[in-house]
């Protein structure tokens, strides 16, 4: 069995006061990570994705995770073409192939200022997917996306052949993702408990 793509260990964070305590979690096949506004989940996905450090515990990530947050890393006075060109090279292929899987073709001459709330939200996945990562790491991928938007997101999910962590307020329109671990997120700390669909 090939191990996590990212190993969560023992890991606590603290800002004004203590966001997650004693998190420990494999990543291995889907995994959703479910919990209100506030619960830590923004917090769990950046210290997985090395973008924030934990105040204790450990983050093990054996390969280059593919990440998409609420806040999009695209520049917004670029056009999508130029945004993704750049992102491939510097992860190191030159495909841009996942955009035309979320049916951005049409929109890649746009500046990212452009684009809908929606179309952005598919151009971050997009950029996610380049290079075809091992393990994705999403933030609420599917927030504020039409039915149209919702099913081309869960299609490129499911279509990925790698590990996944994927946070949700709503765990219910992720139910078609399906999950190899469902934990909800409460008071700080996993637990493991399948989605109240």
């Amino acid at each position: 069995m090939a191990p996590p793509g990212v190993e969560l260990r023992d890991v606590w964070k603290r800002y004004r006061s203590w966001v997650l305590r004693g998190v420990t979690l494999e990543v291995s096949g889907r995994v959703l990570v479910w919990g209100p506004n506030g619960s830590g989940k923004s917090t769990l996905i950046r210290i997985a994705a090395g973008l924030t450090p934990p105040s204790r515990g450990e983050v093990l990530a054996r390969t280059r995770p593919g990440v998409a947050l609420q806040s999009s890393f695209l520049h917004p006075d670029l056009t999508l073409e130029e945004n993704l060109k750049f992102f491939a090279k510097a992860v190191g292929c030159g495909l841009i192939e996942p955009a035309f899987r979320l049916g951005l073709g049409p929109y890649m001459g746009r500046r990212v200022s452009e684009l809908s709330f929606g179309w952005r939200r598919r151009a971050d996945l997009a950029a996610a997917l380049l290079c075809e990562p091992d393990v994705l790491l999403l933030d609420e991928p599917l927030l504020g996306l039409d039915a149209s938007g919702a099913a081309a997101v869960v299609e490129a999910v499911l279509g990925h052949g790698g590990d996944a962590l994927i946070t949700a307020s709503d765990p219910c329109r992720y139910s078609s993702m399906r999950f190899d671990a469902v934990y909800t997120l409460r008071d700080g700390k996993l637990v493991e408990e399948e989605a109240p669909c």
